[in-house]
């Protein structure tokens, strides 16, 4: 087993993540980020703004129906709200792509 530049190297075999640590170091060099990365930040953002904007949504719409007196929910209002969570996530994704 021979140890050179920090990579284990047996005969003619390498490392696997041998080709990930040159890219890794072309990355650091160009600083530029790897397009699945600049997607995956791009997500993060946009799940996080859509968190924001349901989880208020909720907080509202469910103070409204307590002052209007309501104390029961049906509950395909909230499957509702929920299908609506997971659609508005759907399309985060689906921008965040382009």
């Amino acid at each position: 087993m021979n140890y050179e530049n920090g990579i284990h190297s047996y005969g003619n075999c390498f490392c696997p993540c041998r080709s990930y640590i040159l890219k890794r170091r072309q990355q650091i060099k160009t600083g530029i980020p790897d397009a699945d990365e600049r997607v995956r930040l791009r997500f993060s953002k946009i799940s996080l703004n859509i968190y924001s904007v349901i989880g208020s949504l909720g907080v509202i719409v469910l103070a409204i129906l307590t002052l209007m007196g309501r104390e029961v929910i049906e509950i395909s209002y909230i499957w509702f709200y929920l299908l609506l969570f997971i659609l508005s996530l759907s399309i985060g994704a689906i921008i965040s792509k382009r």
